[in-house]
């Protein structure tokens, strides 16, 4: 499935490798997130070719491990 780059990397910013790896492999699970599905409703109403740079990846997270 493509994405649009500021919805890839909003997900990559809330989630690590891991928990996607281990639990949020389908869409229908990361909207279970809510700091996903608040971005989910925001993002809408925004148009097609909107992107927001301050999105940031959150790699210290990576880093610091998970409860997954």
């Amino acid at each position: 499935m493509l994405l649009h780059k500021i919805c890839h990397d909003k997900i990559h910013s809330v989630l690590t490798e891991k928990e996607l790896k281990r639990y949020y492999h389908t869409i229908e699970r990361i909207k279970q997130v809510e700091e996903i599905d608040n971005f989910i409703t925001w993002v809408r109403k925004k148009p097609d070719d909107f992107y927001d740079s301050s999105v940031k990846s959150n790699v210290l997270k990576e880093k610091k491990g998970s409860k997954w």
